[in-house]
């Protein structure tokens, strides 16, 4: 009998021992089934979040640059609509548009002062008959036939006639009269420089006004240049000093005869008043 309880308690244990160790199978590979899982899961999770990183990434660069585009736009129009602003309200901002550049000024200045290049119209009658168009030579004379050569070069237009009648005076004492008239003054390029909107080389007459030049040169820039502080300037030394609102304000231009290489030079301005409202 104590042989068989043995036995069969042997045979118990080891099936006890069995369904242990089958149980330890069993759970060892729940435990790897869930550990994979898990793995995948958060395989899974981490791809998603990198996903909804890079969308976020990507939305986030596009406000951006929708931000920064429209924010250019913005200025482009808040730019241009003070620039049209100032152009359109500055005063004396309507002067330079093509007016005075389209002819030269012809009308007699007595002040003018003959200058090399001028030409001149040469009439004498009574006992000497010439009538001619004839030019100012780089020495300052004009050359008259059996008289010869008159200095004209700085005399005044107002005293030509004068001073050409005394010369011819001088050969024939009676009986011959004279009449000399400016026709066309000389040709200068004169340089425009400052706050110009076309700074450069260009040509006119002498007795031009600057007006002509300026406009010219596409007039002066609103947002900088000065319309009161114009200076003509002569082998590197301001001559003369011209303010623009005299001409606005009151139609009072001075006479100035520009030579080659003068420099038109319009100054910055100092500054600026801007009045809105209900004035």
């Amino acid at each position: 009998m104590i042989k068989i309880y043995v036995s069969t308690f042997l045979q118990t244990l080891n099936s006890m021992k069995v369904v242990s160790l089958y149980r330890r199978s069993v759970l060892a590979r729940e435990k790897q089934a869930a550990t994979v899982i898990t793995t995948n899961l958060q395989t899974s999770l981490q791809k998603k979040i990198l996903c909804l990183l890079a969308v976020m990434t990507m939305m986030a660069y596009s406000l951006q640059a929708t931000s920064v585009s429209l924010q250019q736009d913005a200025n482009a129009e808040v730019t241009s609509t003070l620039d049209t602003s100032s152009v359109s309200k500055l005063y004396g901002g309507w002067l330079f548009n093509g007016g005075f550049s389209q002819a030269s000024f012809s009308a007699v200045n007595p002040n003018y002062r003959i200058t090399q290049g001028d030409t001149l119209l040469l009439q004498l009658w009574g006992g000497l008959d010439y009538q001619s168009e004839t030019k100012v030579d780089p020495h300052g004379n004009i050359f008259i036939p059996k008289v010869g050569p008159v200095k004209v070069v700085g005399v005044s237009n107002a005293k030509l006639n004068k001073v050409v009648l005394k010369a011819v005076k001088r050969v024939y004492k009676s009986n011959v009269s004279a009449y000399v008239t400016l026709v066309g003054s000389q040709k200068v390029k004169v340089f425009l420089s400052g706050m110009v909107k076309k700074p450069g080389l260009y040509e006119g007459q002498s007795a031009d006004s600057i007006l002509k030049f300026i406009d010219q040169a596409a007039g002066i820039r609103a947002d900088i240049g000065s319309l009161r502080n114009i200076q003509i300037k002569r082998n590197n030394k301001t001559k003369y000093t011209i303010d623009l609102y005299d001409f606005l304000e009151k139609g009072e231009m001075p006479n100035i005869q520009l030579q080659d290489g003068d420099v038109i030079f319009v100054a910055a301005k100092k500054g600026e008043v801007t009045i809105e409202g209900e004035v």
